[in-house]
């Protein structure tokens, strides 16, 4: 529908069309997508809806979330799918709900500035990402990959408790690319014009990554408590430029944040 002849300036009443739209899609769509089709704001849909007699009940809810495409994508390991289990580790959520047979639910959320790499999770595991604000967020609904992700070392509220996954060696580049763009950072530092990398987790986790990363770099880092509660790992000058061979390789991979990417490819 678009920008279809909904009515122009900053008040209008509600037209027929509208009012037909908003019945005949109230339990398929979101009322922020329902929304962005009529061109109102997703409260103004919402409040009508409510004016309209139209309820959503957790069952609708429900339906609206969007069930993935690909269940067996965290099965087996492969460059892919260690890099969205890194990001996730680093970014996502994962919690149950009882109302719903499935029963499980991840979620990640990220500026809209990263929103090409959500589209690319969405073409491989899911098939919709849902605007707010300047937020974007993934929702997906899968008992089976839910399972799998803690069985893998992922749990609920995992903020001050993440420790080390289950990680082969072979996609450790990958697992950790994920894991930088969701939680790490490459930078130029002002004083001295050396390169960084610095990424932040719980001390026990980092404590891991140091071990694993140790061979790369010849040297074990020790994490340091930040000022958001957790702990942080930095590397400077030549070893920040070996984990970023180790992660990217010989060429800039599919999966990876682009301006992340841009700012290792610069040193």
């Amino acid at each position: 529908m678009g920008s279809g002849n909904w009515g122009h300036g900053k008040y209008r009443g509600w037209t027929r069309r509208e009012n037909q739209f908003v019945r005949n899609n109230y339990d398929k769509m979101l009322y922020a997508d329902l929304g962005r089709r009529i061109q109102r704001s997703e409260r103004a849909v919402a409040v009508h809806a409510h004016k309209l007699g139209l309820r959503t009940t957790p069952e609708i809810v429900s339906s609206k979330i969007t069930s993935v495409t690909d269940e067996a994508f965290f099965d087996k390991w492969s460059p892919e799918s260690a890099y969205v289990f890194g990001f996730l580790a680093a970014d996502g959520n994962l919690w149950k709900e009882k109302s719903h047979k499935q029963g499980s639910r991840v979620q990640m959320a990220l500026h809209q500035k990263d929103k090409e790499i959500l589209d690319k999770f969405v073409e491989r595991i899911g098939r919709r990402i849902h605007k707010d604000r300047d937020m974007i967020r993934w929702i997906f609904r899968s008992k089976r990959i839910y399972n799998k992700l803690v069985d893998l070392g992922l749990h609920e509220r995992k903020t001050h408790s993440l420790t080390w996954p289950k990680i082969p060696k072979r996609v450790l580049p990958d697992f950790l690319r994920g894991y930088s763009d969701g939680d790490g950072c490459f930078c130029i530092l002002t004083r001295g014009h050396r390169p960084c990398w610095s990424v932040n987790g719980t001390k026990k986790f980092l404590e891991s990554l140091s071990l694993q990363i140790s061979p790369i770099v010849n040297h074990k880092y020790p994490c340091y408590k930040s000022r958001r509660q957790t702990y942080v790992i930095i590397l400077h000058g030549k070893n920040a430029i070996k984990i970023g061979k180790f992660m990217y390789g010989k060429c800039k991979p599919y999966f990876c944040l682009t301006r992340k990417w841009e700012v290792w490819n610069g040193f």
